[in-house]
C-alpha cells in the first residue's frame, strides 16, 4: 500500500476542508455586510455591478497572458484569468499575506520558474502602480482648482499619494533592472557573510535576481508590447472606477461620472500608501472619506459595499471554485493511485 498517497489524499482532504471552513467564516463575518447589501440591491444594478468587476477580470486575464507569454507560450487566457481570481482567494483568507505565494504557486504549476514568476509577478504590480498613478494624477490636475480653493489639505494628501505610488512602481524598475545596484549590494553583503551555508544562498538570491531582470527585460524591450499593455491596463481600471457613478446614479444621487471617477482614483493611490493587511480596511476608511461630503454617510456605505462585491466577493468567490475544483481533481487522482497499488 502507498502510504504517501495515502496521505497526499488525507493532506489534500483536509485542506480542502480549512479552506471552505475558512470561506464560510469569511462569508458570516467580514463578507457579512456586502451579502446583506446584495439582498438589498435592485437586480438590475447587481448586474451591472457584477458585470464590471466580470470585465475587469477579463481584461487582467489577457494582461497577465501577454506578460507570461515572453517567458512561457503555452500560458492560455484563461491561465491568465484564474490566476489573479486564485491569487484573490488566498489574499482574503489570508488577510493578505498569501497573495503573492499563491501567484507564485499557481505560475510554478504551469512549468514557470519561481524567479521568472517573481519577474512576471513585479511587472503586474508595476503596471498596476503605474496605470493607479495616470488616472490619479491626471484627475488631480483637472480637480485641482477646486480641490485647492476647498480643501487644499486634501490636494497636497493625494498629490503625496500619487509621489508614493510612482515611487513605488520605479523602486520595482531599479531594484530590477539596475546590474550595477546588484552588483555592488551582492559584493557588500558577501564581505560580511562568511558562512558557506549564507554564501550558497547569496548565490541563489543573485540567481534569482538575474533571471527576474531578464523576465522584465524580455517584455521591456518590446516597446510595442509595453504600449499594449499599458493601454489594456487603462481599460482594465475603467471598468472598476466606473462603479461608483452608476451605484450613485441607481441612488438619485447628484454626482457626475467624471467627480466619482476622479474620487475613486484617489481613494486607491491614498489606500495604497495607508498599511493595512491587503489594503482591505485603509480602502474602506478613504473610500468612506471622500464620497461621504456629497452623497451622505448610507450611500456612501452602500456604495463601498457594492464596490467590494466587485473588486473582492467576486474574484474571491471565482478563485474559490477553482480552488474547490483543482482539489477535487487532485484528491481523485491520489485515490485512484491508491486503489492501484492495493490492487497490485
Amino acid at each position: 500500500m502507498n502510504r504517501k498517497a495515502i496521505y497526499r489524499v488525507i493532506g489534500n482532504t483536509l485542506f480542502l476542508a480549512a479552506i471552505i471552513g475558512v470561506a464560510y467564516y469569511l462569508l458570516n463575518n467580514s463578507l457579512k455586510d456586502i451579502v446583506q447589501q446584495i439582498v438589498h440591491t435592485r437586480p438590475l444594478l447587481l448586474v451591472l455591478v457584477i458585470a464590471l468587476g466580470l470585465g475587469y477580470q477579463l481584461i487582467e486575464g489577457k494582461l497577465t497572458q501577454m506578460i507570461v507569454r515572453t517567458t512561457k507560450d503555452s500560458f492560455s487566457f484563461w491561465d491568465g484569468f484564474w490566476v489573479s481570481n486564485y491569487a484573490a482567494f488566498f489574499r482574503l483568507i489570508t488577510f493578505g499575506t498569501g497573495t503573492l505565494l499563491s501567484e507564485l504557486a499557481f505560475y510554478h504549476r504551469r512549468a514557470i520558474h519561481y524567479s521568472e514568476s517573481i519577474g512576471i509577478s513585479s511587472l503586474r504590480i508595476t503596471i498596476y502602480k503605474l496605470t493607479a498613478f495616470f488616472y490619479a494624477f491626471s484627475c488631480l490636475l483637472v480637480q485641482a482648482p477646486t480641490l485647492l480653493s476647498q480643501q487644499k489639505t486634501l490636494f497636497w494628501l493625494i498629490l503625496i499619494g500619487c509621489a508614493v505610488t510612482l515611487l513605488l512602481a520605479g523602486s520595482l524598475f531599479f531594484l530590477a533592472l539596475n546590474v550595477r545596484f546588484q552588483t555592488w549590494l551582492m559584493k557588500i553583503t558577501s564581505n560580511h557573510v562568511h558562512q558557506e551555508k549564507w554564501q550558497n544562498r547569496l548565490k541563489a538570491l543573485n540567481s534569482n535576481i538575474d533571471a527576474l531582470r531578464s523576465t522584465m527585460q524580455a517584455t521591456l524591450a518590446n516597446h510595442s508590447r509595453c504600449t499594449q499593455l499599458f493601454f489594456i491596463s487603462l481599460l482594465k481600471f475603467l471598468f472598476w472606477y466606473s462603479i461608483p457613478f452608476f451605484i450613485f446614479h441607481d441612488m438619485g444621487k447628484d454626482i457626475s461620472w467624471l467627480t466619482a471617477f476622479s474620487l475613486i482614483s484617489f481613494a486607491t493611490v491614498l489606500a495604497g500608501i495607508l498599511p493595512s493587511p491587503g489594503g482591505i480596511g485603509s480602502f474602506d476608511f478613504v473610500f468612506s472619506f471622500l464620497f461621504q461630503p456629497l452623497v451622505g454617510t448610507v450611500a456612501a456605505i452602500s456604495a463601498l459595499l457594492l464596490y467590494r462585491l466587485a473588486t473582492y466577493l467576486l474574484p474571491f468567490s471565482l478563485g474559490f471554485v477553482y480552488v474547490l475544483l483543482e482539489k477535487r481533481q487532485q484528491i481523485r487522482q491520489e485515490i485512484k493511485e491508491v486503489k492501484l497499488t492495493k490492487e497490485e
